[in-house]
């Protein structure tokens, strides 16, 4: 088992039910449970995904486990100091994926944005964090990518 992570360019809603069957462009895009405000406004549902596309795999304990190092090279501290407290930690880099579902779910244009910013701003300190922990950068670049395409009109998913 584990996380596949696609992003996409420009997302258009289509108003699908959830049991209907969609052509291969349609993908049913929702927040995870707990993370209601991570679509940026978009509503729970079908959508038709274009333009730029980019997708990759991580084992689940292998993204809990960059996930981590992503936190302690951005803060110094494991994540579940950031789960305790995330109010805390709002404005902070990469928060909104710290703080968020390790299972599925999307994000949004605008929170996508902001992380691509967070991945442009730090990718010298993730570099560094390189030597410390091997092949933490090939994941944060995928990422990187994910969240350059998602931001503007698009989405990151998580499934």
């Amino acid at each position: 088992m584990g996380l596949e992570v696609s992003a996409f360019g420009r997302v258009k809603p289509m108003g699908c039910s959830p049991d209907a069957t969609c052509p291969d462009s349609h993908w049913w895009i929702k927040p995870p449970p707990g993370f209601p405000r991570s679509l940026d406004g978009l509503r729970k549902g079908c959508y038709n995904v274009s333009g730029k596309h980019r997708s990759f795999f991580l084992g689940y304990s292998g993204y809990d486990d960059w996930r981590c190092d992503l936190s302690l090279m951005a803060h110094g501290i494991e994540p579940e100091v950031i789960w305790r407290r995330p109010a805390a930690y709002r404005r902070k880099a990469f928060v909104e994926l710290i703080y968020f579902s390790d299972n599925g779910g999307a994000i949004g244009p605008i929170r996508s944005r902001k992380l691509a910013e967070d991945f442009d701003e730090h990718l010298a300190a993730a570099r560094r964090y390189e030597k410390i922990e091997c092949g933490f950068i090939e994941v944060y670049r995928d990422f990187r990518k994910a969240f350059r395409i998602g931001a503007g009109q698009g989405v990151v998913l998580f499934h």
